[in-house]
């Protein structure tokens, strides 16, 4: 579940204020105190599932989490949405909310971030079947506790391309791209699958998943993935998101398909330096 910045803006600025989500933002206190959406409370997101962080998010409104370009927000976003919250992850994060580098701090950029990395069209069968792993706590309150106090688990592209091409074979991670069908034949990372997130978690798709070898999730930008990857890794899997998506392993637009554009996808919305205090207790 995502939320576009200009649908948070129109959100929060419709005269009605008992339909405004919390908005909790996890990037650092040194960043949030630059500039954060107008409202936001500010959370470490390796401490955010504690139970008394998790008391202080009303359980009866929509929670928008931000961070700096959405790869960590959609882990925690999925987390919440697993704990019966109704949470949303802010596309792109404060990269989309403001083009003020001072504020923004980090964003997609292609000259840093892209590489010409090879792709392959050729399809990749699922294997299995496969056992499914034991989940990660026998319950889910201590299972995103103990996932979320190391850090959301994502993968750089350089680092996935030196990983498939040091030689050793039995190292390689299971590539899952959950792009469409369309997408992924125009173009993948060399043995990916391809597997619509809709459908990656009934029983038949768990079981082609090796649960002995790393998986890395791949989508468009690393949105779709990090919701995919958090609840993976809760499942008992170890998961990383692709940072970025295919927009970081090619600058071939027509294999890309699609990445963040400022031109596009950033705002020019107001920003908040205040402090906000988290509320609370809610029950869980």
């Amino acid at each position: 579940q995502t939320i576009a910045a200009a649908d948070l803006f129109d959100n929060l600025n419709d005269g009605d204020a008992d339909n405004d989500p919390t908005i909790v933002s996890l990037r650092s206190a040194e960043d949030y105190a630059k500039g954060h959406i107008p409202g936001a409370v500010n959370m470490n997101v390796k401490e955010m599932f504690t139970l008394d962080n998790l008391a202080t998010l009303p359980p009866d409104r929509d929670l928008v989490v931000v961070c700096y370009t959405g790869q960590t927000a959609a882990q925690a976003t999925a987390a919440l949405n697993l704990l019966g919250y109704e949470a949303y992850s802010l596309l792109h994060g404060m990269s989309s909310w403001t083009t003020d580098p001072g504020v923004f701090v980090n964003r997609f950029d292609p000259e840093k971030h892209a590489n010409d990395f090879i792709t392959e069209t050729e399809p990749n069968e699922p294997g299995g079947p496969y056992d499914l792993p034991q989940p990660l706590a026998p319950d889910l309150v201590t299972a995103v506790q103990a996932y979320f106090s190391a850090g959301p688990k994502t993968l750089a592209a350089a680092d996935l391309f030196d990983n498939l091409n040091d030689g050793d074979a039995d190292n390689n991670p299971y590539i899952i791209s959950l792009r469409s069908a369309e997408d992924y034949a125009k173009g993948h990372i060399p043995g990916a699958v391809n597997m619509s997130v809709k459908e990656l978690f009934n029983a038949d798709s768990l079981a082609t998943l090796p649960p002995d070898r790393d998986l890395v999730l791949v989508c468009y930008t690393g949105q779709t993935a990090g919701q995919a990857t958090a609840a993976l890794n809760l499942l008992g899997y170890e998961a990383y998101g692709l940072l970025f998506g295919m927009s970081s392993w090619t600058t071939d637009p027509e294999v890309f398909v699609s990445r963040f554009d400022p031109a596009k996808a950033a705002n020019d919305f107001p920003i908040d330096t205040e402090v906000h205090l988290p509320g609370g207790p809610h029950w869980l």
